[in-house]
């Protein structure tokens, strides 16, 4: 597999310096990671590193993929003000938007998810489902911002947190998934691309230190007290993750139903050949595969289904039978299994459904499981 040069971006915006990844080899190019940095940037190769090549200013500014041959990177501002007019000038007006606010900004790269109230859980009837997916309601009282696609491994590159990618398929390249990512490094990971991007962090030790990932191989427990109010990226609730991965829908996909007899790796099956990475689809052997080659749901977001299952806060838990607002999973129930959610490039079709709950011990990072952050917007 062969893939275009890293290109990076800088450009001051509003008195802050914004850093915007992209890549040319996403079928629907959604921007990767895009950062708020307050303080000097980021120096080296691809910043404002030696001579010309491929990159941004320095080594790169005027070099494959940006002035020089290739592809050029594309001209976006560097967040959309969900506010009715057509910024990037492509005749959609605030479409990262999704009804949030009047003047929620929205980064490149991320989407708005609006507060609201969904069934959590499963249909009786949906093919595939299992026991642990009783329907009941949810309130989300909190817009929050939710990466388009799972953190690549090129995003894990550019933050800088001094932890070395863990992906055991690197050869992937950077725009595919980081995996091999244990639920405690998700933590610190989430940390580390807060204090990058000059956000306070949501995780703290039991010292109340900010949480790191000399915690995170020591498997210490962080401290989340600020619970879905705390203003730095974090990982998602289960609850959040489902409500985003239907974006209003309320079949097994964003794209239909499964039938009754297309649960395994047959293909092609409608509700999921178009959307996701699963056992039927991604190769034989099935492989990892580049985010966003798949088509989003309702919201913009992809692969939230498929690919690499992703990380959620909470633990393992039965569904309560009542109502709930803002559930985060804080008890553990017994097994120490955390949520992972969305399948993955090896799963069958059943398991790829927006209900479907997954989980395993916080220790144990799989070349299926990665990561996709969130912020809460509070006051914004």
């Amino acid at each position: 597999m062969t893939h275009p040069p890293l290109a990076i971006e800088r450009a001051a915006h509003g008195g802050v310096l914004l850093l915007a990844l992209l890549s040319g080899c996403l079928r629907h190019e959604p921007p990767e990671l895009v950062l708020t940095r307050t303080d000097g940037g980021v120096e080296g190769e691809g910043a404002e590193g030696e001579g010309e090549g491929e990159g941004a200013e320095g080594e790169g500014a005027e070099g494959e993929g940006a002035e020089g041959e290739g592809e050029g990177l594309v001209d976006l501002p560097a967040e959309e003000t969900c506010d009715g007019e057509d910024e990037d000038a492509d005749g959609l007006t605030d479409e990262r938007c999704n009804g949030c606010p009047q003047g929620t900004k929205v980064p490149i790269g991320w989407v708005c998810v609006p507060a609201g109230t969904f069934q959590q859980g499963s249909p009786d009837e949906e093919a595939g489902r299992r026991g642990d997916e009783p329907p009941h309601e949810v309130n989300l009282s909190r817009p929050f911002l939710m990466k388009q696609t799972e953190v690549t491994q090129g995003d894990w590159g550019l933050v800088d947190s001094g932890e070395p990618n863990p992906s055991a398929d690197r050869e992937c390249g950077h725009n595919c998934p980081v995996e091999t990512v244990t639920w405690f490094g998700a933590i610190a990971f989430c940390n580390a691309l807060s204090t990058f991007a000059g956000l306070p962090p949501c995780y703290l030790d039991p010292e109340e230190d900010p949480y790191d990932f000399a915690d995170a191989e020591q498997v210490v427990l962080p401290v989340w007290s600020d619970r879905t109010r705390c203003l730095g990226y974090r990982l998602p609730t289960e609850a959040e993750w489902e409500y985003a991965a239907r974006a209003g829908a309320t079949t097994a996909t964003y794209a239909g139903d499964l039938d009754h007899q297309d649960r395994g790796c047959d293909s092609p099956i409608g509700a999921l050949d178009g959307i996701a990475w699963f056992c039927g689809n991604s190769g034989d052997p099935p492989v990892l595969h580049e985010c966003g080659e798949k088509a989003p749901n309702a919201w913009g977001l992809h692969d939230l289904l498929g690919n690499v299952e992703e990380w959620c806060w909470d633990w393992q838990r039965s569904y309560p039978d009542a109502p709930e607002i803002d559930p985060v999973g804080d008890v553990d129930e017994g097994n120490g299994y955390r949520v992972a959610r969305g399948g993955h490039y090896e799963s069958p079709a059943e398991e790829v459904r927006a209900a479907c709950r997954g989980g395993w011990p916080p220790n144990q990072g799989m070349d299926t499981l990665g990561l996709r952050p969130v912020r809460t917007l509070v006051g914004d």
